[in-house]
């Protein structure tokens, strides 16, 4: 049969439905395009789904009607008020198969062909909206008007055997995943703080400390905990499959959760409601999210994805399309240009007002022209250059080799955002704070902390030249970085490996038929390559203790400061970016205690060499790196300027680069010299003294070349 012609869409209130044709299962794929206006028909039910493998193709047979049901068979059923009038009702209400007939395939992918085929009744049409039939994909589209849309997390193509069966072991699985997370959500506040309180003696609680794992086991009453073991461990087990599916990270689902008024998520014949799922998830993970050992790159996906269902309800008029870019950043796109459309629909109303970005969507042009215009768009909306804070590359992404790898495909200039890095490209040990950026404009938004106004209340004036390449910003070299530190590394702690031993030597012991010296013999075995893979972590919390120390050296030999100020208190709040709250001097306070504690830790360093001195660390709870605030400096260097000034600069900063002062900054900036007058952004930087637009002088500025 011949490839199905789509009829050109007419208006911008005119959208395709499909109809989704009553069979039984494996059966072929019989559908229905048919075109609604939105202000008539505006209910219907919205598909989110992983696309799968475009190389494996399925065909759907597309119907056309022969004829419109006659007025007279409607008049019995059109509601007194038209406005209500629902297509899916009148569909439902007069359909026949007999007046429809074949008028060609589409091909779709082998997922979609299944998805499709579970969710078709056997005795009447179902109303949906799917992206890949519904819309050419070089259209633009509209889905806030679904009322319900359905989730379908799985089974996937290479989960179903010939027979079109889906892994009953899989499935059951599944189902205790939504069982959990159900239980989870009728938790209430209370509970879930008496369920982490460290005198808990809930059984979970108890395992997430490994070293007390043998002794949970082996109390006088150990066999008692046994079928707690096994359930706990398939709970784990199943919520870990679940999460760790690829529809978690796809951009388009922050949309089609966050504007649906409702969502039944599917697996298989399945069901669970979104907010239920949320709820107990984000509870489950609260609490027992080590124990589900998911890496934390995961988490973070998920935990945005949860706080999308909340933006509606937060922010009714939309929210600022930086803001969305920045926590969204790590999603999955098939098209590159979808990290930035795919998430249009949630900004806010009044796009191209004043003030609003105006971003329209345009598959024809190329990617990197896309997010050019984006941030240049961004720029001159908000007249300040805060989305400069997303071009450095992330740390979390792998180095490039530069003998094979391309560290910029895109052929980006230094001043554009390269949004098309996804979660598969950062390694699976990554913390969240490698995920960054850990920058200037990314601290918690509270009215206590102060704004941040280097550049007074300038206002940028961004200018792209005819090259497409050069941006002219106004403003003046104001320093030179002359010395620096070494970067200050994040802790990857190998949550996963480390539960994953600890884990298996529970699973071992709850299908082991062995004797309970063997039982012991394997689970010692386990924890200790636990212990050992804590003594590592340990070991490298303690090297960030010995940093720490000597960033505060290199701090204090600075002599006198440009401010006259003591180099103390400069230290301290350069380390918190100046993040101090409504009351400096209580805060200031607390810093000081606070270095004072965590450099205790330093003493007796170096006595017990190697592993043992880690595993005596360890023993000894030594798993906090610090009690002093360091997440404000991961992946930075300290640095002193030819002037005199501590700076927090990127961590990729070389000596003799230049600070500059950019009108609508609210930082300095960290510049390299290109040649033939140009420059390439390296990254913000906080300069302690330069925050307040204590040095911003307009007189000065002049245009300056980024390239």
């Amino acid at each position: 049969m011949s490839a199905y012609e789509y009829t050109p869409i007419t208006g911008p209130q005119e959208i395709r439905l499909l109809i989704l044709f009553p069979g039984s299962r494996s059966e072929v794929i019989k559908v229905g395009l048919e075109h609604v206006n939105l202000t008539k028909h505006s209910q219907f039910e919205g598909l989110s789904y992983v696309w799968g493998d475009s190389k494996e193709k399925s065909n759907v047979r597309v119907q056309r009607r022969r004829r419109k049901p006659s007025s007279s068979s409607l008049s019995s059923s059109i509601p007194t008020n038209t406005a209500a009038w629902s297509f899916e009702k009148e569909v439902t209400d007069t359909f026949n198969s007999q007046d429809w007939e074949d008028s060609g395939n589409v091909s779709i992918t082998k997922k979609l062909a299944i998805v499709l085929d579970r969710l078709r009744y056997e005795d009447k049409p179902r109303i949906l909206w799917v992206d890949a039939l519904c819309i050419n994909q070089e259209n633009l589209d509209d889905k806030k008007n679904a009322q319900r849309t359905i989730v379908w997390l799985g089974p996937d193509a290479n989960e179903v055997d010939e027979n079109g069966e889906f892994d009953s072991e899989l499935i059951s699985n599944i189902q205790i995943a939504f069982d959990t997370f159900r239980k989870f959500n009728k938790r209430t506040l209370k509970d879930s703080e008496q369920v982490t309180d460290d005198q808990t003696t809930s059984w979970e609680r108890r395992v997430q400390s490994p070293t007390q794992l043998m002794k949970t086991i082996f109390e006088p009453d150990g066999k008692h905990h046994i079928d707690k073991v096994a359930r706990f461990l398939k709970e784990n087990d199943a919520i870990r499959a679940l999460l760790k599916r690829p529809w978690w990270n796809r951009i388009w689902i922050v949309r089609e959760t966050s504007k649906s008024k409702e969502i039944v998520v599917y697996f298989g014949g399945l069901t669970i409601n979104w907010k239920t799922l949320c709820g107990g998830a984000e509870k489950y993970l609260v609490l027992h999210g080590r124990q589900v050992a998911l890496p934390e790159r995961y988490i973070y996906q998920i935990r945005a994805l949860f706080e999308a269902q909340r933006l509606r309800a937060s922010h009714p008029n939309g929210k600022n399309l930086l803001s969305l870019l920045l926590r969204y950043r790590w999603s999955e796109a098939t098209n590159p240009r979808d990290k930035i459309y795919g998430i249009l629909g949630l900004t806010e109303k009044g796009l191209g007002d004043p003030g609003i970005p105006k971003v329209e969507p345009n598959y024809k042009t190329e990617t990197s022209i896309c997010y050019r215009d984006v941030a240049l768009e961004i720029m001159r909306a908000s007249e300040n250059l805060d989305i400069l804070q997303l071009c450095p590359r992330p740390v979390c992404l792998p180095i490039p080799n530069p003998q094979t790898d391309d560290a910029n495909p895109l052929k980006l200039p230094s001043w554009v955002p390269d949004f098309s890095y996804d979660v598969k490209q950062v390694p699976e040990h990554t913390v969240v704070e490698d995920m960054g950026p850990i920058t200037l404009h990314a601290r918690l938004e509270s009215t206590e902390c102060p704004s941040l106004t280097a550049s007074g209340n300038s206002q940028c004036c961004a200018e792209l030249g005819p090259d497409g390449v050069t941006l002219t910003l106004e403003g003046f070299i104001f320093d030179t970085i002359e010395d620096q530190t070494d970067k200050f590394h994040s802790v990857k702690i190998n949550t996963d490996d480390k539960f994953g031993f600890a884990l298996e030597a529970l699973r071992y012991f709850v299908r082991s038929n062995a004797d309970e010296e063997t039982s012991l013999r394997t689970l010692t075995y386990n924890m200790i390559q636990v212990l050992y893979m804590t003594s590592q972590t340990s070991q490298k919390q303690n090297a960030q203790l010995v940093m720490l120390a000597k960033w505060k050296r290199f701090a204090l030999s600075l002599g006198q400061y440009p401010t006259r100020e003591d180099l103390e208190p400069i230290f301290y709040r350069t380390m918190v970016k100046g993040d101090l709250g409504a009351n400096r001097e209580q805060r200031m306070t607390e810093l000081v205690k606070a270095w004072k504690h965590t450099m205790k830790r330093i003493q007796g360093l170096g006595r017990i060499p190697g592993i043992i001195g880690g595993l005596a660390s360890a023993i000894s709870s030594a798993t906090t790196p610090s009690t002093f605030p360091v997440g404000y400096i991961y992946n930075q260097r300290l640095a002193k300027t030819s002037k005199g000034y501590l700076a927090l600069v990127p961590h990729d900063t070389e000596i003799g680069e230049k600070v500059v002062l950019l009108a609508g900054g609210k930082s300095p900036y960290v510049v390299r010299n290109s040649g033939d007058g140009e420059w390439k952004l390296v990254g913000d930087c906080y300069v302690e003294g330069l925050m307040q637009s204590e040095q911003w002088k307009t007189e000065l500025c002049t245009g300056l070349n980024l390239v």
